[in-house]
C-alpha cells in the first residue's frame, strides 16, 4: 500500500481539522455613521470655500433691489409733481365742484323753513286779539300751515292757510274774551310743503305776480268819529288789483300802530275783486278807538285753488303742483 499522497486513500488521523475564521463584515450603523460625518465634513468644506463670494452677493443684491426702489420712488415723484399733477389737480377741482352742484341740487329739492314772528297781543275793549306772522322765502315751494294759539291756559282752534312763494301774511285771533295776556304763544301744528312743477310754471315769482299784483294806496286811520253817544274807529284804503284776474273772496288783515307799537288788528274780506278795477275798503272799529301812525295791509289767497277765481279765470289750467309733499 502506498503512502499518501501517492495512495488511494486519505490517511486517517484522530486529529479534528482546524478550520480557517471566517471574516468579520462592518456593521451597518457604523457605516451609517461614517457618511453622515463625511456629508457634513463636505458642507463644511464647501461653506469655507464660498462664504465670501456669499456675503458679496448678498451686499449686491441689496444694492440692487435698494436701487430698484429708489428708481420707483423718483418715477412716482416725477409723474405726480411734473407729470399728471396738473391733470390731478384739475380732477380734484371737478370733484368739489362736483359736490358743490350736489349740495346745491339737494338744496333745490328741499324747501328753505318759514320764518315766524313772535306772538303779540293787544287790548281790543273788553277783549283782546293776538297777532303773529309767517313768511315763506321760497321761490317754488308752497306751505299749507296748520296752527293755534296758546294763551292764558287755553288753547285755540287749528286754523288751516296757505303761504304762497315769498309772501308774509299775518296770523290771528280775535275777540278772546277777557283782560290782555302777555302770555300768548303760537304754535305749529303742521307744514306741508309741496313743490311748485317747474316744467309747468318755470318762473314761479313771475306767475304769481301776473295772479297776485294788489297794491294798496291811500291808507288812513281816524280814531274820533262818533255815532250818538259812540266813538269809533275807521280805517279807510284803496285796493287796486293790477292783474286780469278776478277772486271771489279776498281775506284781509289791517293792522295799526303807533310807531313800532302794536295799537289795533282787524279783518275784513272783500267780495268779487274784479282784476284791472280799484275798490275803496272801509273797515270800522266799534269796540274802541285806537290812535295810530301806520296801517298796514295783508291780503291772503290760495293761488293754486281754482274755485277762487271768477268765472272769466277759472278755466286756465291752475294744478300746477307737484305730487310731492315734505312735512316738518
Amino acid at each position: 500500500m502506498g503512502v499518501w499522497p501517492f495512495s488511494m486513500f486519505e490517511p486517517k488521523s484522530n486529529q479534528t481539522p482546524v478550520l480557517e475564521k471566517e471574516s468579520q463584515a462592518p456593521k451597518p450603523v457604523l457605516l451609517k455613521a461614517e457618511k453622515e460625518a463625511e456629508k457634513i465634513y463636505k458642507r463644511e468644506v464647501w461653506w469655507l470655500e464660498h462664504r465670501t463670494g456669499l456675503k458679496k452677493s448678498a451686499i449686491v443684491a441689496l444694492i440692487v433691489v435698494e436701487a430698484i426702489l429708489g428708481l420707483i420712488g423718483l418715477y412716482a415723484f416725477a409723474d405726480y409733481y411734473l407729470i399728471d399733477y396738473v391733470e390731478e389737480q384739475r380732477m380734484a377741482s371737478t370733484f368739489f365742484e362736483g359736490a358743490g352742484d350736489l349740495k346745491a341740487a339737494n338744496t333745490r329739492q328741499t324747501p328753505i323753513e318759514l320764518s315766524f314772528e313772535s306772538a303779540s297781543s293787544v287790548q281790543s275793549g273788553q277783549r283782546y286779539d293776538i297777532l303773529a306772522f309767517v313768511e315763506n322765502p321760497n321761490t317754488d315751494w308752497i306751505a299749507q300751515l296748520e296752527y293755534h294759539f296758546n294763551y292764558a291756559g287755553e288753547k285755540s282752534s287749528t286754523e288751516t292757510i296757505v303761504v304762497n312763494q315769498q309772501s308774509r301774511l299775518a296770523l290771528t285771533k280775535l275777540g278772546i274774551e277777557g283782560a290782555r295776556s302777555h302770555a300768548v304763544e303760537l304754535v305749529i301744528d303742521d307744514v306741508m310743503w309741496q313743490k311748485i312743477d317747474l316744467h309747468k310754471i318755470s318762473d314761479p315769482i313771475l306767475w304769481k305776480k301776473e295772479r297776485w299784483n294788489l297794491e294798496i294806496s291811500e291808507a288812513q286811520h281816524s280814531s274820533n268819529l262818533v255815532i250818538g253817544d259812540r266813538s269809533f274807529g275807521r280805517t279807510t284804503f284803496k285796493i287796486r288789483n293790477k292783474t286780469g284776474f278776478g277772486y271771489y273772496e279776498v281775506p284781509i288783515t289791517v293792522v295799526l300802530k303807533r310807531g313800532n307799537s302794536l295799537v289795533g288788528v282787524n279783518k275784513t274780506t272783500i267780495s268779487n275783486l274784479i282784476g284791472l278795477e280799484e275798490s275803496v275798503i272801509q273797515v270800522d272799529w266799534f269796540d274802541n278807538a285806537p290812535s295810530a301812525s301806520i296801517v298796514e295791509v295783508y291780503p291772503a289767497l290760495d293761488l293754486f285753488d281754482d274755485a277762487n277765481y271768477m268765472p272769466k279765470t277759472a278755466g286756465e289750467d291752475l294744478h300746477r303742483i307737484d305730487t310731492r309733499t315734505i312735512r316738518q
